[in-house]
């Protein structure tokens, strides 16, 4: 049977699961080993463009053509919280890239609104806002240590920003468009 298009895959830190999020609003935790759907995430109203699972295995998180980004619990397959909506703010253009820090605490979204945006996953509420690209922002990445993120963006830039303070670092050019950016140790 299939599973519409993928549009984004994540593995588990343990290698044992893997998500992806697929065209149709739904993402599923799949596992490695055996090709088994272990949960499916049903809140989407449009495509998934993005899904992240947590380093310590808790929870999913996805970002959608609906404008919003949600957090999923692993264990019971529920919706934890939204971030951003037509109603309550955010992005005003699909969520593209989603990360969670590497303490769960702060979740990094990038959008075709030209912004990325840092928000308190415990209460759903924007931290701030990075902004200073001129196309869409089609990729986001947080350093291990919380304190730098990075933004990738049509525009053929890299922009590194201070996560506590919302300055731009730095921003380097490139001679393509940027689909990735990632804060990986094998990348050194």
């Amino acid at each position: 049977k299939s599973q519409g298009t993928a549009w984004s895959v994540d593995f588990s830190l343990n290698g044992k699961y893997f998500a992806v999020g697929y065209n149709d609003g739904i993402a599923k935790l799949w596992e490695t080993k055996t090709g088994k759907v272990v949960r499916i995430f049903v809140g989407h109203t449009e495509a998934i463009y993005s899904v992240a699972l947590s380093l310590n295995g808790l929870y999913l998180v996805s970002g959608s053509h609906d404008l919003t980004a949600r957090l999923w619990g692993i264990q019971s397959g529920k919706q934890i919280r939204t971030f951003g909506s037509k109603l309550r703010g955010g992005h005003k253009a699909e969520v593209y890239s989603v990360v969670l820090s590497s303490d769960s605490r702060c979740l990094v979204t990038s959008s075709w609104d030209k912004t990325a945006k840092l928000w308190d996953v415990n209460t759903g509420k924007e931290i701030r806002s990075f902004a200073g690209h001129h196309k869409h922002v089609a990729t986001v990445s947080i350093s291990s240590d919380n304190r730098r993120i990075a933004t990738g963006s049509w525009d053929t830039t890299v922009k590194l920003w201070d996560a506590k303070t919302g300055k731009q670092m730095l921003q380097i050019g490139s001679s393509s468009d940027s689909y990735g950016v990632d804060d990986s140790p094998y990348n050194n």
